[in-house]
């Protein structure tokens, strides 16, 4: 027999071990630890009553876990699968039944998902639940040290408090950054970063963020008036060298922008598997 219910009264081990069931044969590998599992929940904003299982002889063998961000009151799939013996029996979509209920009792405005562009039976999965795809977004890899050019000015570069980016970051950009890369994530998860700022005359010239655990570039720009001069480059290198010098990951940058892909490959990076990153609307229909 099948219960459905919430994560409330689920132990986040059993989450894990549910979790490393369903992506063993994953399209990209996942099988973080316990620990780094625990982490991904916190810096996400893992919500139990959201979040939803269906528990078959003691233990979850589906799920939808779910993160939400009262701030802007939407929500966010953090991971969603079934283990391969209780496949194809329609348990995500009876789950994901159990997820709208729940969004729509706590008014919720929309729920998004980020899906492997290769996994067209996903996708598939998705359009029918009513998401939509939203934008496209590209992961790097970048194992060597990128090497800043010699005819560029140095740029002071230090510590910056992150409450200090969160005011002025966002007028740097020109694009917002994915779910688990925005500050509302990253100030969950505060004390595992490395935030540094490139000054310049005129103020802060660039930023980058590395989430030390996960070895992971959350947030890298320059400001338009300061592009072209290395400042990239040398925040860069700055971040991978916080790192161990050993190599970094940048998840979810707008795959449209070619500037960056360019700046990217230029830094010793190379592209993976892009992603679509869906919507829908909740509505109490």
């Amino acid at each position: 027999m099948i219960a459905f219910g919430s994560c409330r009264d689920v132990p986040v081990p059993a989450l894990h071990e549910a979790m490393a069931g369903a992506f063993a044969d994953y399209v990209v590998s996942m099988s973080p630890a316990l620990e780094q599992f625990a982490f991904m929940l916190r810096q996400r904003g893992y919500d139990p009553s959201l979040s939803q299982v269906a528990i078959a002889d003691g233990r979850p063998v589906a799920f939808w876990i779910i993160g939400s961000d009262p701030q802007c009151n939407g929500t966010y799939v953090i991971a969603t699968g079934t283990t391969p013996d209780f496949r194809r029996r329609g348990l995500a979509t009876q789950i994901f039944a159990h997820v709208r209920a729940a969004l729509i009792e706590r008014r919720a405005e929309w729920l998004e998902l980020e899906v492997i562009d290769e996994n067209r039976n996903a996708r598939e999965l998705y359009e029918r639940l009513g998401f939509r795809p939203r934008r496209n977004v590209s992961c790097f890899t970048i194992p060597d040290a990128p090497m800043a050019s010699a005819s560029h000015a140095p740029a002071g570069i230090d510590d910056i408090p992150l409450s200090e980016l969160q005011s002025r970051g966002p007028g740097m950009r020109d694009w917002p950054p994915s779910w688990q890369n925005g500050f509302a994530s990253l100030a969950r998860i505060s004390d595992s970063l490395v935030c540094l700022g490139a000054r310049a005359a005129g103020g802060l010239s660039g930023y980058g963020i590395l989430i030390r655990p996960t070895a992971t570039v959350a947030q890298i720009t320059v400001h338009p008036n300061h592009r072209r001069q290395g400042v990239g480059t040398r925040l860069l290198m700055a971040l991978y060298s916080a790192n161990g010098s050993e190599p970094v990951r940048i998840i979810n940058a707008e795959a449209r922008d070619r500037a960056f892909s360019a700046f990217i490959r230029k830094c010793n990076g190379s592209e993976g598997p892009r992603q679509i990153v869906m919507r829908m609307p909740v509505r109490n229909i």
